[in-house]
């Protein structure tokens, strides 16, 4: 149920109006665990998505999800796959959040040791 303030004139809604929303609703239903599965499947293919599903379903805590798209995780997922066996040495990803502004940045100064 959509409420609006009294004295709103509604126009009809066209067909396209109507999928549009109900491809947003979809969306929003879905939740951050769906958005990752298909986002690995597509990535890397049903058989081997299954598989790091089953080892990585459940290691991205409520903090990640909730700065990470699934999208972003599955990239993530990639490059630690590359590192743990030994296809690559290092890996660094920098970013500029949305929103950040010009003086955020991703990466924080570490004191000298």
């Amino acid at each position: 149920m959509v409420r609006v303030p009294a004295g709103t004139e509604l126009t009809e809604l066209t067909d396209a109006d109507s999928d549009r929303i109900e491809a947003r609703l979809v969306d929003a239903a879905r939740s951050w665990a769906d958005g990752f599965s298909d986002a690995l499947n597509a990535e890397c293919g049903e058989e081997r998505a299954a598989e790091l599903l089953r080892r990585y379903g459940h290691a991205f805590p409520e903090g990640y999800k909730a700065d990470h798209s699934p999208r972003a995780a599955v990239a993530d997922l990639v490059h630690l796959e590359q590192l743990t066996h030994g296809r690559k040495d290092f890996a660094l990803s920098l970013y500029e959040p949305v929103g950040g502004g010009p003086r955020r940045a991703p990466l924080q100064d570490l004191p000298d040791r």
